[in-house]
This record gives structure tokens, C-alpha cells and sequence, in this order.
């Protein structure tokens, strides 16, 4: 900038002796003010020039990251760069796949009655301008996985939706996230491009980072199950947020029963419950918690049950009832994560119940049949997809969530998962246990038919994606 200045002194000044000879003392000043208004103009000028000049063209996205080094996986490109070469002052660049002409691997079930599954070649997708494409490292079966092929007859589709992995791609809003960073995410169920495959989509609204203290392998145990915990919780029976400050005037909460508390969502209801009650002046409690003999140890693990009744030695609705009188308090709020037409376990939970006064029971799932509840019973159905932000479709469910509620469940759980990564980074929350699977997505046949036939308790099943035999084919 100093040159421009020179220069510009140098081609006014020969003008500038010529006023100096023919024009007065008063015009002199004017004409030197003249030359200094002339030469900032110049400058300003430059300067823009320069600016323009020094900005990346449009298709070089991220030329302002500068990576030490870049690594080919066939066709697109994985970029990986210190953090401390990222300016602070310049805007976010933002990765964008400009095409999906690559092939990735894709498993799909198409079978349930037994299970069976394929696998077959598909583009690396594109995401939105919402979503986040990552490489998976690691993900997990829920039963769902074996229950809407089930449900809906000649699907072929991907259904994994848990992930966890590194960052590949961002769409175009996503603000959050860069590439190479290590995540889990909730996969939008019935959609393409799931889990089970080496690349997935996630909406950014339900993807999260992954605590360095969490591997990938747990981390993918996380995303549906909690969340679906989180909605039951505290959207559906009103337990006070964690982060929430309590006085001693407000009303207590009271007991809370979980049944299933052995099962992965139980699980997490009971360890989210169990942060609340660490604040006394919340009221919540007794945990009163429910589960079969093979779960108990796990119940007891995480310390947040006040008590714990085994189903498979003793009567529930018994039990529960000596404990409420020796309490001395009414229950009116409970949770059944085991909830299914067959099973009928909310006749277990519903008979506890205060018998006065409105009272509250969240199922995973609703009968499909009319139950004659006790009027003052308030039944609802926890719709995990409320963590999109989308209204239940199930229009026959007792309670289901209106467009405007689960814009707010999609408000909530944004805010709940990033909670969630707080608390697993510092030990006050664990993931679920889990056993990894020998052959990566070459086990996810035998992990689903497992699921089917009942034979999986206390615990997820992870498939690594690297340890899927034959991968190297559909490369």
C-alpha cells in the first residue's frame, strides 16, 4: 500500500508544480489538498482491488483451509488439516460433494421371517443443505430394524440408523460441524442412505460430537435410545430439565416408575431421571424401577433406582403398591419402554397409578386395541422421530403429537443431544454396554434375527464397517 501511495505522489506531482508557479498562496493549499484527497482515492481504489483479487474462486470451496495433505478414496477426496492453519477471521468454508458418480457398499434387509439381508453398490449420496454425510466407523441394531420390513412387505432398504463416525461432507447451512470431525447421529428412519453402509446421512439438528473418552463403537448405542428416553421423559411426563434451577416452594414431582428399566431405552430413562433427582429440591422420587432377574445387575449399576422390582419373581403391581405406602406417596407419573399389543405390560404399570387427580403413562407403543384406562389417566406414545421435528403419522395413537409439538420435540432434542456429549465427556452419563460383532455388517443378519426371536438383553449389537468381509469388492 505504501508503493500505491509513492506512485500516486509521482504521477500528481509535475501538475502540482505547474499551480505552484502560476496560482497564488490560497491556491497552493487547495491544490495541496487537492494532491492528498487524490492519492486516498487511489488508494481506496487499491486496496478493493486487492480484496477481490485475494478471494478464493467460488468452485474452491476450501482453499481456505490450505490441508498439509490430502487423501484419494476412490474419486472424492478426504481432507485432513490442523485445526491451528483454520483462520478465525475469514467465514467457514464448507465441503460439498459436487457429485455422487462414486459407489459406496450398502447393506439392506429384505427378509424377516427369517431374516436376510443383501448387499448391493449405490452413489455415495449428497447431503442437503441440512444434513452431514459421514464415513461410518461403527453402528448398532434396534429392533425397528427387523420390525418395518415386517410391517411393510417388499422393502429392500437400508435400515440401519445409528451412527457413528468422522465428518466426510456438510450441506450448505450446516454451521456446526466440519469435515474430519468424529460424531454420532440419528439417522432419519425410512429414508435412504442408513447406517448400515460406509457412508450415511444425518439431519445436523440430530448429529453431535463424540467426546474423545467414547469410542465409536459406543458411541453408536447412543443416538436413537437416548433421545427416545429424552422425549418420554421430559416432553411427554414433564420431569424438570437437569440443567434447571429448583426451589423448595415449587411442587414436587413425586415417584416415577420405569418398567424395562434393563432395556436400552429403560436404561437411559433411568440414568437421565437419575440426574434430576441428584438435585433434591427437583422432588423426583423414588425411582421405582422394573426389570427381569438377567437385567438387574445393570439397574443397579447405574445408582439411580430408589428400588428395584423383579418381574420374573414377584408381582408388580404388589410390589409397587407396598413401596408407594411405606412412602407414603402416590404415583403419578410412569414410563414403559417395554409397551407392545402382545405383551401387554402396561397392565402393569397402569393399576399403580394414583387413583384421583390426572396422572400420566408414556408407552413405546400404544394398543392397537380400545383399553378401558381409569378416566384421570392421561396416555401417551413416545414418537422417537419427534427428534426431526415431525408429527407422529400414527393419527390413531391416543395422544398423538401435533405439527406445532413436535417442532418443539425437534427444538428439544438439538439441545438434549449436545447435553448428552457434555455428560458422557465428563463420566456423568455411560453408554449402554454392547459386544461387537465378528464380521461388520456381515453380522447384521444374525444381530437382527437375534432381535427377532428375543435373545438379546442388556446390551446393543455394534458392527464395525472395516470388518465387513468382501468390502473391498464394492471398491
Amino acid at each position: 500500500m505504501p508503493l500505491v501511495f509513492i506512485i500516486s505522489n509521482h504521477l500528481l506531482e509535475p501538475h502540482f508544480r505547474q499551480w505552484k508557479t502560476f496560482c497564488p498562496g490560497s491556491t497552493l493549499a487547495w491544490a495541496a489538498q487537492l494532491q492528498l484527497s487524490l492519492s486516498a482515492v487511489v488508494l481506496l481504489v487499491a486496496r478493493f482491488l486487492t480484496s477481490v483479487l485475494e478471494q478464493p474462486p467460488a468452485s474452491s470451496t476450501w482453499s481456505a483451509f490450505k490441508p498439509s495433505q490430502t487423501k484419494v478414496r476412490r474419486g472424492l477426496t478426504e481432507w485432513a488439516r490442523p485445526r491451528q492453519q483454520i483462520s478465525p477471521i475469514k467465514a467457514r468454508p464448507t465441503f460439498h460433494v459436487k457429485h455422487s458418480s462414486v459407489e459406496m457398499y450398502e447393506l439392506y434387509i429384505y427378509s424377516v421371517r427369517p431374516v436376510k439381508t443383501g448387499a448391493r453398490n449405490v452413489p455415495i449420496p449428497v447431503p442437503k443443505p441440512t444434513e452431514i454425510l459421514s464415513k461410518v466407523i461403527a453402528t448398532s441394531s434396534n429392533p425397528k430394524d427387523w420390525q418395518f420390513p415386517d410391517l411393510l412387505p417388499g422393502r429392500r432398504a437400508n435400515e440401519g440408523d445409528d451412527i457413528a463416525g468422522i465428518v466426510h461432507a456438510v450441506g450448505s447451512e450446516v454451521i456446526e460441524f466440519r469435515g474430519g470431525d468424529r460424531v454420532a447421529g440419528f439417522h432419519r428412519m425410512l429414508e435412504p442412505y442408513g447406517s448400515y453402509a460406509e457412508y450415511a446421512i444425518t439431519p445436523e439438528t440430530c448429529t453431535f460430537r463424540l467426546p474423545a473418552n467414547i469410542s465409536f463403537e459406543a458411541g453408536s448405542t447412543i443416538p436413537l435410545t437416548s433421545i427416545t428416553a429424552a422425549i418420554a421423559l421430559f416432553q411427554q411426563l414433564s420431569l424438570p430439565l437437569p440443567w434447571q434451577m429448583f426451589r423448595e416452594s415449587q411442587p414436587k414431582y413425586g415417584p416415577l416408575l420405569i418398567y424395562g428399566a434393563g432395556s436400552t431405552v429403560g436404561a437411559w430413562t433411568l440414568k437421565l431421571a437419575g440426574l434430576v433427582k441428584t438435585n433434591k429440591a427437583s422432588g423426583v422420587g423414588p425411582i421405582i424401577a422394573v426389570a427381569g432377574t438377567s437385567s438387574i445387575d445393570l439397574v443397579k449399576s447405574s445408582g439411580a433406582a430408589d428400588y428395584i422390582v423383579d418381574y420374573k419373581k414377584s408381582n408388580v403391581v404388589t410390589e409397587v403398591k407396598k413401596i408407594l405406602e411405606k412412602e407414603g406417596k402416590e404415583l403419578r407419573h410412569a414410563f414403559d419402554a417395554i409397551s407392545h399389543t402382545v405383551t401387554k405390560t402396561w397392565e402393569n404399570g397402569a393399576p399403580c397409578l394414583a387413583k384421583e387427580g390426572t396422572v400420566w403413562l408414556n408407552l413405546t407403543d400404544v394398543p392397537e386395541f380400545q383399553v378401558n384406562f381409569e378416566p384421570n389417566v392421561v396416555m401417551s406414545r413416545v414418537y422417537c422421530a419427534g427428534a426431526y421435528g415431525e408429527p407422529d403419522p400414527d393419527t390413531h395413537s391416543y395422544s398423538p403429537r401435533t405439527e406445532a409439538e413436535a417442532k418443539l420435540d425437534g427444538e428439544f432434542s438439538y439441545c438434549m443431544y449436545r447435553y448428552i456429549a457434555r455428560m458422557l465427556k465428563h463420566g456423568k452419563l455411560t453408554p449402554h454396554p454392547y459386544e461387537v460383532q465378528p464380521k461388520g455388517l456381515g453380522s447384521v443378519e444374525q444381530g437382527l434375527q437375534l432381535l427377532f426371536d428375543g435373545k438379546v438383553s442388556g446390551k446393543k449389537l455394534v458392527y464395525r464397517v472395516a470388518d465387513t468381509s468382501g468390502l473391498e469388492k464394492f471398491q
